[in-house]
């Protein structure tokens, strides 16, 4: 057999398409769903929260294992809401009580294969030394002017910011 160019084998790769997602399916849902998991790229999701106060006061913190100044938050727990995890995180990490809600704002970072649902709060000012002990995972809190960030911003925290309209879109 000589040369075949790839627009002949399309019908064949389609047919082959074809067969393939009638066998699958036929195969119990439970199958179906760890056969996608197994093929399926995997991303983790997690969440972080804006929380200034009404003078435009930014909550930042630093955690051991990450450089620079970052927004509150962390992972998704398994059967968790995005609004459910910042809540704890934002407890855990801070032992602030807020109740995230409405609808936040998804980030997704391809080439880390991660989402992060932003979410927004407005506080009265808690003392920083307040907000430490909760947890080994933060190391300082501070509140910031939101016309006088620190240099030092984590990775993405500039961006979550501009996506949550908190701060404008500066180049």
């Amino acid at each position: 057999m000589g040369y075949v160019a790839p627009c002949e084998l399309l019908p064949m790769r389609d047919k082959t398409h074809l067969l393939a997602l009638k066998a699958f399916g036929l195969l119990p849902k439970p199958v179906q769903n760890q056969v996608v998991r197994v093929l399926s790229p995997t991303y983790t999701v997690g969440t972080a929260v804006v929380i200034t106060t009404p003078d435009r006061q930014l909550l930042l913190v630093q955690q051991p294992y990450a450089d620079g100044w970052l927004l509150p938050g962390g992972l998704l727990d398994a059967d968790e809401t995005p609004a459910d995890a910042a809540n704890r995180e934002i407890r855990e990490e801070l032992g602030l009580e807020l109740a995230v809600d409405g609808h936040p704002i998804a980030v997704q970072t391809p080439w880390r294969r991660h989402y992060n649902f932003l979410f927004t709060a407005q506080i009265d000012h808690v003392a920083p030394a307040a907000l430490l002990g909760h947890t080994p995972e933060i190391s300082d809190a501070a509140w910031f002017d939101l016309d006088a960030l620190p240099e030092d911003l984590a990775e993405f925290t500039d961006e979550f910011l501009v996506a949550t309209g908190t701060l404008a879109n500066v180049p």
